[in-house]
């Protein structure tokens, strides 16, 4: 099993190998690579050598099969199915997002308490009541749900995600989730990164 940041630096590369492909570039130096994703060369070279790949010395990577060699690794061989709980101006982005970016992901459904969100659709999505939540992730053996909900009922429907068989969870909800072992969460912070980014775009200007 690779390392957390491995996976982060490997999709990252990914999204950035799929730019240099549709503007024509057939080959790329670690180096380049290294400074399109922030990183360093020798970083990019160790990440590659983990999934068994390598360049030339002469040419680099061949942007085609390390962006195919990335996707061997990361990608699940059947379409990874997700659901979106919350259907809020983040939900609905979120819905949006996946739709338009991720061939290789897609949402499956997504769930509000809104009556008047329940049986439409956005971007081609069915929106259902809570109610449905377990027979729907069984029915179609999904196990990724993102969370877009209100703090207070965040732990309630945790809970229900994995007792249905959830395994991995996109956390919008800025709080600490408790989930049984096998269950991985992933935190995403906007507020955090929006810190960190004028933080340090106050010292560059000092």
């Amino acid at each position: 099993m690779l390392p957390e940041p491995t996976v982060e630096r490997l999709s990252r590369y990914r999204r950035i190998l799929r730019d240099l492909h549709g503007s024509g570039k057939t080959s790329v130096f670690s180096h380049e690579l290294a400074e399109m994703a922030h990183s360093n060369a020798a970083q990019v070279r160790r990440d590659v050598m983990l999934i068994g790949h390598s360049g030339s010395p002469a040419k680099g990577y061949e942007v085609t099969a390390l962006r195919t060699a990335i996707g061997d690794v990361l990608d699940d061989p059947a379409l990874s199915r997700s659901v979106v709980i919350g259907l809020g101006n983040l939900g609905q982005a979120v819905v949006g997002y996946f739709g338009d970016h991720h061939s290789r992901f897609t949402i499956s459904a997504a769930f509000d308490v809104d009556p008047l969100k329940i049986g439409r659709e956005n971007f081609g999505v069915p929106t259902f009541g809570m109610e449905k939540l377990e027979e729907l992730i069984s029915a179609q053996n999904i196990r990724i749900a993102i969370l877009a909900i209100p703090k207070p009922v965040a732990q309630e429907i945790v809970n229900r995600l994995c007792a249905a068989g959830i395994t991995g969870i996109v956390n919008f909800v800025q709080i600490p989730l408790r989930v049984p072992p096998g269950v991985f969460v992933e935190l995403v912070d906007i507020a955090a990164t929006w810190e960190k980014v004028a933080y340090f775009s106050r010292r560059r200007q000092g």
